[in-house]
């Protein structure tokens, strides 16, 4: 890993480490060991520690825990990775998936922008191994890649009100799937009855 992390504050009760503005897999595989091991230190004060494509924030009690602490924890714990870091083997996990015109609303969108017919669309997205690079932006949507070329979409320019859940989308160079019904922006070209509840252990909050 040849990425120097930047930690910098953010606000008075979270620190964040960033690893610079690329989606790329290693980056991700980098962020969520250090995440893993920044949980394991089950630390006083500590209240959550979300990871993103190639960033984590350490939200914290000041009372508690100082942010001059956490920086230092932070710049040995990704030094100590850095100099050791291998990279782990991921799980695979196979999600059956629906690509019948009623569950791909998009689809044929999809077919006149990238030139490819329904079922090259369906071959390559189904032949192709996903990283998953974080969860949001409801609970439990993973947000995947890096989607072969072929597959680049835009986004929607005007967001569809009621998507449903268990659609799957495209949205430049990530697939991604709705675990719940809601409004989005990518382009539907399938859908799962998969229940993600399965392998994704979340703690829901309130807004």
């Amino acid at each position: 890993m040849n990425i120097e992390p930047l930690i910098t504050n953010a606000g008075d009760q979270a620190i964040t480490i960033n690893f610079g503005d690329t989606i790329d897999t290693q980056v991700s595989s980098f962020v969520f060991e250090i995440s893993e091991s920044l949980r394991g230190f089950q630390l006083d004060g500590i209240l959550d520690i979300i990871p993103s494509y190639c960033s984590i924030m350490i939200q914290y009690d000041p009372l508690v825990i100082t942010s001059s602490y956490i920086h230092t924890i932070c710049k040995e714990l990704c030094s100590q990775i850095k100099s050791n870091y291998q990279s782990k083997k991921s799980r695979i996990i196979s999600i059956p998936v629906l690509y019948e015109k009623e569950y791909a609303s998009d689809i044929e969108f999809v077919s006149s922008h990238t030139g490819l017919s329904t079922d090259e669309i369906i071959k390559i997205h189904t032949t192709h191994i996903y990283t998953i690079f974080m969860i949001g932006f409801t609970p439990g949507f993973p947000y995947m890649g890096i989607s072969p070329n072929k597959l680049t979409v835009p986004r929607k320019t005007t967001p569809s009100k009621r998507i449903l859940a268990g659609s799957i989308g495209l949205a430049e160079n990530q697939t991604g799937i709705y675990p719940i019904e809601s409004a989005g922006g990518w382009q539907i070209i399938g859908n799962t009855p998969f229940k993600f509840s399965s392998i994704f252990h979340y703690q829901s909050i309130t807004f």
